[in-house]
């Protein structure tokens, strides 16, 4: 995870799922490096499942057209 803070904001910028990346900005720049990458790990878990159960619709779905066919 990369971490830039000023007086004005705190930034959190880390890979969030295989494909994705995640920018997060907080106008609070005192806001626990702990505490967001504990958020960030356990939003990474539901956006990994929805990326997984989405590729695997879409490879039914393009098999389906290329068995009508």
């Amino acid at each position: 995870m990369m971490e830039i803070r000023n007086s004005r904001f705190a930034a959190f910028i880390d890979m969030f799922t295989p494909n994705t990346y995640i920018c997060i900005v907080m106008s609070d720049p005192d806001v626990s490096s702990k505490i967001m990458e504990i958020n960030i790990k356990n939003s990474r878990k539901v956006f990994e499942e929805l990326e997984k159960s989405t590729g695997g619709e879409k490879q039914q779905q393009q098999g389906t057209a290329q068995a009508a066919n």
